[in-house]
């Protein structure tokens, strides 16, 4: 979401480090945007023996912006060696990082710059966009705040000051500051796209018309462009995929507009929804970006078998590329296509995560839950606050009749049905309107439901009066449900967090209709998931609708019943770890609201 926020713009060189005429030619191709033609000139300096700080710098730059991170990173390091503690080396090195998503050794790089000079204001901003990466959003403010003074005309602080209010659902402050950033520079890309994807997010009716006077300064900016398109799919407007189809048309390799196509044409119930990056895919064999993205949009759409030979045709073209590998292995292992999928999974690096995963779905699909297990520990001993390595843990755990599954997920107070305290004049206002946000036709690429539809953006800072009263009411039943868990546990990985507060992250609504249901599945963004019940069939079958928390994903052929069954309430919220499975059982007909979210410790 964040994306442009972490690309730094090119740095000018500074003061002392144009020191002789042909460095200065260097500079010169640099800043110009030749990078390449940069580079042969400072390598010539080395090999001639010149080479300084200055131009090690140089070179380092040079490679980030031919975009050969690691080997930037290890110049910034000869440019050190020549110069140590020279700050302006080390911020870069630090915003080099941070592109490479090196977060903790960005922020020793920029702290390293703060310590020395506080008011450093490009190592500060830097130390904000990691932290803004990092979902650290309070600390980014605490940080800017004793500076707002002396950035009182800088429209980067501004708008990474309103990312950090927007990541908080601080609308109304994160609207502020992107007004103080235009205010300063009213082209400002980053502030423009902010502000029309604040109101996209809350539902408000000017997100197209934000978008659209984006787009009449930054004509061919990919993400405006797209902005623009879900702004009038949002408003209702039938032709909103047009908008991208022109672009699509002129750049077929863009993935992000073929992937935002095809995700706006499913859901509007096309059948040949997939036509234009299908086609690209054929026209462009070797784009490993564009193969990979387009698989997974087939699998998200319940096409594993046609995602699967699409990679495999990919892979003729582009033997060997491990992205390519470990999605097919994926998809023909959920096919049941086990030994194919073996075969695939044994030419991948065994020791990376994803593939030792796999792996250990693998050992539970075929019934061997120890090696599973063998698996996971050392999964958990890399990194133990992976959900998905938790919830293929507890499934592991519970087949092997280990006690630790009742540690993992069986404690009194991990699992709830609470009532939301409500008047029901309030209960109404609520139920009218989930019903008048839902507008798709089809169910989204990629999530659990069947046979419904689900909001985009995010629930919780909508400007409706009943969504912030909805908010309101749910974050109250969330900090109950927090005061009630067990105590602080630091090898637990939900209550090692028990001693700090609770952060609702992600909101949405589902509307199910006749026959509709959640396939079981995990929030991996989250330590809680939930759902909120507003609109219920009728009927008194209590069989219909259940929340089955625990029960295991088909494809993995494990035989396990729910860990708990829960039937749900009008007007209640059900809360959970987010490393438990979780779907629900089908209904014969009518409609099913819920209104979802996921809580990250503060």
């Amino acid at each position: 979401m964040y994306r442009h926020l972490l690309q730094q713009d090119d740095l000018l060189l500074r003061g002392g480090c144009v020191i002789d005429s042909t460095l200065n030619q260097a500079a010169a191709a640099y800043q110009n945007g030749a990078p390449g033609a940069a580079l042969e000139i400072l390598n010539n300096l080395e090999k001639n023996g010149a080479g300084s700080a200055a131009s090690a710098h140089l070179s380092a730059l040079c490679l980030r912006a031919s975009g050969d991170l690691d080997s930037a990173i290890v110049t910034f390091g000869t440019a050190l060696d020549r110069a140590p503690g020279d700050l302006n080396i080390i911020s870069d090195l630090g915003y080099t990082l941070l592109a490479r998503l090196r977060y903790g050794d960005a922020l020793t790089a920029f702290n390293a710059v703060l310590e020395k000079d506080p008011s450093h204001l490009l190592a500060l901003k830097g130390t904000g966009r990691t932290l803004l990466a990092l979902g650290r959003s309070r600390d980014l403010l605490a940080l800017f705040a004793p500076y707002e003074g002396a950035a009182e005309k800088d429209s980067a602080y501004w708008n990474l000051r309103a990312a950090a209010e927007e990541q908080l659902d601080n609308v109304e402050q994160s609207q502020s500051a992107f007004a103080k950033a235009l205010s300063i520079e009213p082209r400002d890309r980053d502030a423009l796209l902010g502000q029309a994807r604040l109101a996209l997010a809350s539902g408000r009716d000017q997100a197209a018309d934000l978008y659209k006077s984006g787009l009449a300064i930054h004509a061919n900016d990919p993400d405006m462009i797209i902005g623009y398109a879900e702004a009038l799919e949002a408003g209702g407007d039938a032709e909103a995929a047009t908008e991208l189809v022109k672009h699509v048309h002129k750049h077929p390799e863009w993935v992000e507009g073929q992937a935002v196509l095809m995700r706006m044409r499913f859901e509007a119930g096309d059948p040949d929804y997939d036509r234009d990056i299908a086609s690209a895919a054929k026209l462009y064999p070797g784009n490993i970006v564009l193969q990979d993205r387009y698989a997974a949009l087939l699998a998200g759409a319940g096409e594993n078998l046609k995602a699967a030979e699409a990679l495999a045709h990919a892979r003729k073209v582009s033997p060997g590329q491990p992205a390519l590998l470990l999605r097919e292995a994926t998809y023909r292992a959920a096919l049941g296509e086990l030994d194919s999928a073996d075969a695939l999974i044994n030419s991948l690096p065994a020791d990376a995560p994803e593939v030792q995963k796999l792996k250990a779905r693998q050992f539970l699909r075929r019934g061997d839950a120890s090696q599973a297990d063998s698996i996971l520990e050392g999964l958990r001993r890399a990194t133990d606050t992976d959900v998905e390595t938790w919830a293929l843990t507890g499934i592991t755990w519970r087949l092997l009749e280990d006690n630790r599954a009742l540690w993992l997920h069986g404690q009194d107070g991990l699992i709830a049905l609470r009532s939301i305290e409500l008047d029901p004049p309030e209960l109404e206002q609520i139920q009218a309107f989930l019903q008048r946000i839902h507008k798709t036709q089809n169910h989204p690429i990629g999530q659990s439901l069947r046979s419904g539809t689900q909001t985009r953006g995010r629930l919780f800072i909508r400007y409706e009066h009943e969504a912030k009263m909805l908010a309101t009411k749910i974050r109250s039943a969330v900090i109950d449900h927090w005061n009630g868990l067990p105590k602080q546990d630091p090898q637990h990985p939900l209550l090692r967090y028990r001693d700090r507060q609770p952060r609702i992250t992600g909101s949405w609504s589902v509307r199910l209709l006749g026959s509709g249901f959640h396939v079981p599945h995990i929030h991996p963004q989250g330590i809680f998931s939930s759902a909120s019940y507003w609109i219920l069939p009728a009927g008194d079958n209590d069989t219909e609708g259940q929340l089955e928390i625990g029960r295991p994903p088909s494809d993995l052929n494990v035989d396990l019943e729910p860990v708990v069954t829960l039937t749900p309430k009008i007007g209640h919220l059900a809360l959970f770890p987010s490393s438990l499975y979780h779907g629900t059982t089908k209904f014969r007909s009518g409609e099913r609201i819920t209104a979802a979210f996921d809580v990250v410790p503060e």
